[in-house]
């Protein structure tokens, strides 16, 4: 049974893994995983598989397809058919390695606007514009955390899409004093969940493991990662601490700032490939 291939992503994932191969020899292996890799999981991985699994699953409704069938038992067969993903060239997650889609978009907000993971989980829609492109951050850490960020545009469609999902449950769910990401209740979202979520999805693709010694990844790794990437791109110092929203820009350079000029030289080709241009 048939069904449409998606080729297309295949390039982007080859680039990505060159790009990732490309940094290994200069770069730190305690610090590998806070460059590139984190992308692989947030764009690709999770991503391809949702894809396909949302494209069987409208295939065992359609009367007109070969998969169609009236039967769930038959359906979740369907759906769980690991040969059904490698045969598209879709990497298979396990059930138990597969990123809650809330959660993601969560770590997207971590990783694409520098937030802390408790700023994101204390979100509420109030404090999201998707017509500004901005992020209005209450609960930050520091009196200079709390401040305006700004949305890129990776991410407002994540966002976008999320509060499409969450309106689907109900209007209640995207009112302006809902959490943007809550539990299946509508309570605040444990950061022991989300950091397990991260934990175990970037587990599943290969960042870490127990026996070669690599840390596990977590939700602060994807605010960090921000910041080389950011760097790496050409930002000054002043505008990435002001994205990290630091009282000061000495820590920001302190923290995050130490590469070397080869280093930055090939983070920054790094991320050409994985993004097409910077």
């Amino acid at each position: 049974m048939a069904e449409t291939t998606n080729n297309h992503d295949l390039p982007f994932a080859k680039e990505l893994f060159e790009a990732a191969d490309r940094l290994r020899g200069s770069v730190e292996s305690a610090e590998y995983k806070h460059l590139v890799l984190e992308l692989l999981f947030l764009k690709y991985i999770s991503d391809a598989f949702e894809r396909r699994r949302a494209a069987l699953d409208a295939a065992t409704h359609d009367r007109t397809s070969d998969y169609f069938t009236a039967q769930e038992t038959e359906r979740e067969e369907i759906l769980e058919d690991r040969d059904e993903y490698i045969a598209e060239n879709v990497f298979w997650v396990p059930t138990a390695a597969r990123f809650d889609a809330l959660l993601k978009a969560a770590s997207a907000c971590c990783y694409f606007a520098a937030l802390r993971a408790s700023e994101a989980l204390a979100l509420r829609w109030a404090d999201v514009s998707l017509e500004t492109a901005t992020i209005n951050v209450r609960a930050g850490k520091t009196k200079a955390s709390v401040n305006t960020v700004p949305i890129p545009l990776p991410l407002l469609g994540i966002l976008r899409a999320h509060r499409d999902a969450q309106a689907s449950k109900g209007i209640h769910w995207i009112s302006e004093d809902a959490l943007v990401f809550p539990t299946s209740t509508g309570a605040p979202q444990s950061r022991r969940n989300a950091l397990r979520a991260v934990n175990v999805a970037s587990k599943a693709v290969g960042l870490w493991s127990e026996e070669d010694g690599r840390e596990p990844v977590g939700l602060h790794d994807l605010r960090h990662s921000a910041a080389n990437y950011y760097f790496s791109a050409g930002w000054k110092t002043r505008d990435v601490s002001r994205l990290l929203r630091h009282a000061n820009p000495v820590v920001t350079q302190t923290v995050y700032g130490g590469l070397a000029p080869k280093e930055e030289a090939e983070i920054l080709e790094a991320a050409r490939s994985a993004f097409g241009a910077v």
